[in-house]
């Protein structure tokens, strides 16, 4: 499913082609990396535009 994070009080609603690359996906997949145990295991697999199962 998508996913949106939200990071220091903000909710980072971008559109999937500023998500997936530089800073903004570097800070998401620490987001996924953090709250890993509280985030749907289905986010962390299949998450659009991306999970942590990725690499």
């Amino acid at each position: 499913g998508r996913w949106y994070p939200v990071i220091d009080g903000i909710a980072c609603m971008l559109p999937d082609d500023l998500r997936v690359d530089g800073k903004q996906h570097i800070e998401e997949t620490a987001f996924l990396e953090r709250w890993n145990e509280k985030v749907p295991t289905d986010i962390l697999k299949n998450g659009i535009p991306f999970g942590l199962n990725e690499k």
